[in-house]
Parts: structure tokens; C-alpha cells; sequence
């Protein structure tokens, strides 16, 4: 009997795991219903929602607004104009704490926010502070723990 109830314990922990990650980019998975439009009660599972790349799709378009932003202040560097360099600074800024705040779809996204939290030294900006936690966050749920 015990060891029935450990294999269960295991498969349960083993499924909490695997579930982490995808919990992270579909928070309407976290509860075991959700009623939609028309007030009827949609029972979501995890094979409804494999493959819709909503997570993907958010991390796409927050690294190309970053690289957006690097670009062109990378143009303005030699510009007289310095309010137009300081709107694209924050801009930049802005594109950077984004990035750094949208949830990696894996490691290999994860290891693009780590080189750029570095290059930026995002520890130093304003709100830095939540740009380290989602980066860990990161680190965590991609881990498995």
C-alpha cells in the first residue's frame, strides 16, 4: 500500500513538472475551468492548447522590438540630434525590459536573456530588480523545479 502511494506521489510530481513550463505560457491552464463568451464551462486540457505558440509568439515579437530599438540607436550613435538619441535610449530601455520579462519558450531563449542582461547590465536600470526575477523565474521552470 505504501509503495502504491509513492508510485502515485512520483507520477503526480512527475507531471507537475512537466506541466510547469507550459503553465507559464498559458495561465488559462492553472485552473481546471474557465467559463468563455457565452458563459458555458471549457474544460482545458493540455492537448488543446500543444503546438498554438503563444509563448513562441511572445518572445518572437519582444526580441524583435528589441532588436528594432538596438538598431536604430545603433544608427543614432553619431547623431547631433541628442533628443532623438534620448527617445531611442528609452526606447531601448523600454524594448529591453520587455524582453527581459517575457517568459523564455526554452534554454535557448533563455541563454539570448542571460547575454543580454549582461551586455545591458540590467541590474543597473530602473526596475532592473524585476528583469532579474523574470530571468530567474526563467531558470527555474525551465529546470523543473
Amino acid at each position: 500500500m505504501a509503495a502504491g502511494q509513492l508510485s502515485l506521489t512520483r507520477r503526480a510530481l512527475l507531471a507537475g513538472a512537466c506541466a510547469a513550463p507550459v503553465l507559464e505560457c498559458h495561465p488559462e491552464l492553472g485552473s481546471e475551468s474557465r467559463p468563455d463568451a457565452a458563459g458555458r464551462v471549457t474544460n482545458w486540457t493540455l492537448k488543446q492548447v500543444q503546438g498554438d505558440g503563444r509563448c513562441e509568439e511572445r518572445w518572437a515579437g519582444a526580441l524583435a522590438r528589441f532588436r528594432a530599438a538596438d538598431a536604430a540607436i545603433e544608427a543614432a550613435r553619431h547623431s547631433e540630434d541628442e533628443a532623438l538619441y534620448d527617445r531611442l535610449g528609452e526606447r531601448h530601455d523600454a524594448a529591453i525590459k520587455r524582453l527581459l520579462r517575457t517568459a523564455a519558450p526554452d534554454v535557448a531563449a533563455l541563454a539570448v536573456k542571460l547575454e543580454l542582461m549582461f551586455a545591458e547590465q540590467a541590474w543597473e536600470m530602473i526596475g532592473g530588480e524585476l528583469c532579474l526575477a523574470a530571468v530567474l523565474r526563467d531558470a527555474r521552470r525551465l529546470a523543473g523545479g
